[in-house]
């Protein structure tokens, strides 16, 4: 079911991106009509802009469903937050530091494709720092941090437009990959 899905997502962005290089290709110069009824048509910009939409929404769609599917296959608690990200605080820690903006974290994570694939494991990574937004991080991981406390652990389900986007990670992280960290705060220095 999830490689069905994974593999339908990656269908659709490959007719995508075969329908702009095709459309690229014409080297006619463009004739433009400018009689009334002509003005009344949607130009073949237009049509293909709107294609592009429609695919796009496909796209975002059928993640939402995958990471839906996700999260009831393990059973998680998650909030949902505006942008997309969904989360779960398992091992809370009220008594911990809260995380500002340009605040100094550190955390060990792992993070994994919805497939199950491993991106990066907590056993092969050092504990990590960054200032939380304005580093090169990916922004679901500023914005995971912003949500957690001090010595707290949680899984946040990040979506591909927060993640890595459209350009994946080269041979780590295929394009328009939502991502699944599990992470652990270890330490917020202000």
């Amino acid at each position: 079911m999830h490689k069905k899905a994974f593999n339908t997502i990656t269908g659709i962005c490959t007719l995508f991106l075969w329908a702009l290089f095709l459309g690229g290709c014409n080297n006619d110069p463009p004739v433009i009509d400018v009689t009334p009824e002509a003005r009344n048509q949607s130009s073949p910009h237009q049509t293909r802009k709107e294609g592009m939409v429609v695919v796009n929404k496909e796209i975002v769609r059928l993640e939402e469903q995958f990471i839906d599917n996700y999260i009831r296959r393990h059973n998680l608690n998650v909030t949902q937050a505006g942008n997309g990200i969904q989360y779960d605080i398992y091992k809370p820690n009220p008594e911990g530091k809260q995380v500002n903006d340009g605040d100094r974290v550190s955390m060990v994570y792992s993070s994994k494709l919805l497939t199950g694939t491993m991106v990066e494991s907590k056993d092969t990574m050092k504990t990590r720092s960054f200032n939380v937004n304005a580093s090169q991080h990916i922004q679901g991981l500023h914005f995971a941090a912003m949500q957690m406390r001090e010595g707290e652990k949680a899984v946040f389900i990040i979506p591909s437009k927060m993640a890595y986007g459209v350009t994946g990670k080269r041979g780590l992280v295929p394009h328009n990959a939502a991502l699944v960290y599990d992470i652990q705060l270890t330490a917020v220095n202000k």
